[in-house]
């Protein structure tokens, strides 16, 4: 038996014996977490790659952090992209936060039309948006209709945003080749 072993599995009196609790890993990310400490290995999967990104960068484990990532970065779609643009400007991985940025403004009239993320947006961050020279649309009218989308889904809560977002959307340079 080594010395390793017996500190990891001797069991303590419940007196002494603590609880941790880390509330932005899921059991699932946690589990492979330390499946990943035990094994050295983890296979970073579409279904756990969120999970395992935040666990993993929660307890520093770079190796899996960069799986993660490369993996993102290759499943950017309409789906996605905010998701994967929120988590990498959380925690600041400017490279992907980049590159789903872009994505989202190459792509912006199917996630404006389709994508339930695109409602959870911030006002700030559809302004944002809107706002960049490098948004690509069809026609002008599709960031309006995008605008009204956002607006009609939380009346209440996205109202107040609605003349610094339609100010943005009158503004020209929008339109490029598709």
């Amino acid at each position: 038996e080594t010395f390793s072993n017996r500190v990891l599995f001797c069991i303590k009196p419940a007196s002494q014996q603590q609880v941790y609790s880390f509330p932005c890993v899921s059991p699932n990310g946690m589990r492979l977490i330390l499946d990943y400490a035990y094994t050295g290995s983890v296979t970073v999967t579409e279904d756990n790659v969120m999970e395992l990104f935040e666990g993993a960068e929660l307890f520093g484990i770079q190796d899996i952090v960069q799986s993660c990532c490369s993996l993102l970065s290759q499943k950017l779609c309409s789906r996605n992209c905010i998701s994967i643009w929120k988590l990498a400007e959380q925690y600041n991985y400017t490279e992907l936060r980049d590159k789903a940025f872009l994505y989202m403004l190459y792509h912006f009239e199917d996630i404006a039309g389709y994508s339930a993320e695109f409602l959870l947006l911030s006002g700030e961050q559809l302004a944002d948006v809107i706002g960049r020279d490098e948004l690509h649309v069809k026609q002008e009218s599709a960031v309006f209709q995008a605008v009204l989308r956002w607006v009609n889904f939380a009346p209440e809560k996205h109202r107040d945003h609605m003349t610094i977002l339609m100010s943005k959307a009158s503004e020209a340079g929008h339109l490029k080749a598709s």
